[in-house]
């Protein structure tokens, strides 16, 4: 028998930001099972600086706090909470203000949830501090959810996160990562962890001909595409070769468009004529933006971010079955090396864009690229965690239920 399938998600990361990890495993485990999503981001001082929470605020004064995505699936937006957030400067003044708003968060969530009818659900969070969550759910089963490691993210702090990354794996069941690097760490730290990759929505896995984006298939010329948010981790001394190499081709960038073009320009890149940016497709129009595109590439750098990444964008490149051009940013990039063109340097990159611009596609790397990602829908990465918790849980799980139940009975 399944430990319950029911589940609360604390992340960070609202619903309707850009889409990531966190809500595609969640559309998928909500496929099945119940889902209360719970985004904590928003605070009274990130009102004063940004529209979005400033919305949410608004929203919830208004009573919209709970939205319901599907049958299954349920945002609850919770009251904004009064703390000054968790990245420099204010983490290290405000870490037990912010643990204890989490720990306010837990304990209303988990009201409302036994009103949803939710009865011992799993927890899981992406929150560094989430480990006071235990407190709240003394005996459910708790999940620490990490696809980055955030320890390297701008404006971190890399110690406190560590100090906490140990809280975590002492008082939480089960640690899920993407990479060998995190596992490794989280290991270390005493934690039992299962390393689980990240997945490909099956809406994006590209079947027969798909029409591509008219504004990026009208360009002129090969397009060589990147999707996603410019960041931290891209080698911009790597996308001017690409610019200055091919300038008969288009180098097109998808993504948040004030972000990238600031970016592009700070690195003095948005005088090249070939350079075009777009903005933020829907998650159901992926597929035509990699329709549209010649080439992918992934310019990321070698960096303590890297090292322990598993790129969602590799996985929309692979749905797309197109040729892919990457840095091999760390060993677990292996398990592409039959369906990607790794490279560890900049003109070894270079040769192979030539390489994918001036042939087809080979039919016989197209189809292992559908058939990883056939195997790697989010769908099937969610099954592999459930037929891993209900394997490694189910006798500790049911014991609890059991000697809960049967005090119930005995009070009745």
């Amino acid at each position: 028998m399944p430990i319950n399938k029911q589940h609360i998600f604390f992340t960070y990361c609202d619903w309707f930001e850009k889409w990531c990890a966190y809500q595609a495993i969640n559309e998928a485990i909500s496929k099945n099972e119940k889902v209360l999503y719970v985004p904590t981001f928003c605070n009274f001082p990130s009102a004063l600086l940004h529209k979005k929470s400033r919305k949410t605020i608004v929203n919830w004064l208004k009573g919209n706090q709970i939205k319901k995505i599907n049958e299954n699936l349920t945002i609850f937006y919770p009251p904004p909470l009064f703390h000054f957030g968790r990245t420099e400067p204010f983490i290290r003044y405000n870490e037990k203000l912010v643990e204890l708003n989490l720990k306010f968060l837990g304990w209303l969530t988990k009201k409302i949830s036994i009103k949803m009818g939710f009865e011992n659900p799993i927890i899981w969070t992406t929150e560094f501090l989430g480990h006071c969550f235990r407190s709240i759910f003394p005996d459910n089963l708790l999940i620490y959810y990490q696809v980055d490691d955030i320890r390297y993210s701008p404006r971190s702090n890399s110690k406190i996160i560590k100090t906490n990354e140990r809280k975590i794996a002492q008082v939480f069941d089960l640690v899920i990562i993407v990479s060998k690097e995190l596992r490794r760490r989280f290991n270390g730290y005493g934690a039992k962890t299962l390393l689980a990759n990240i997945g490909v929505t099956s809406k994006s896995i590209k079947y027969g001909n798909i029409k591509s984006l008219p504004k990026i298939n009208d360009l002129p010329g090969k397009k060589i595409g990147f999707l996603g948010n410019l960041a931290s981790f891209i080698d911009y001394s790597l996308l001017e070769k690409i610019a200055i190499r091919f300038k008969n081709c288009q180098l097109v960038f998808v993504g948040p468009i004030e972000r990238n073009r600031r970016l592009l320009e700070s690195n003095s890149l948005l005088h090249y004529p070939n350079i075009k940016c777009f903005p933020t497709v829907d998650i159901s129009d992926v597929p035509k933006v990699i329709a549209a595109f010649d080439v992918c590439i992934l310019p990321f750098l070698r960096n303590e971010i890297t090292l322990a990444a598993d790129p969602i964008k590799m996985y929309d490149y692979l749905a797309g079955q197109k040729p892919i051009v990457a840095i091999k940013i760390n060993k677990d990039m292996e398990r592409y090396k039959d369906i990607a063109y790794l490279y560890e340097t900049h003109e070894e990159f270079l040769k192979g864009i030539e390489l994918s611009l001036s042939r087809k596609h080979p039919d016989t790397m197209r189809k292992k690229q559908l058939e990883f990602v056939k195997n790697n829908t989010w769908e099937n990465v969610v099954s592999r965690i459930r037929n891993f918790i209900d394997e490694e849980f189910r006798s500790k799980y049911w014991k609890k239920i059991k000697e809960e139940r049967k005090k119930c009975t005995t009070k009745k």
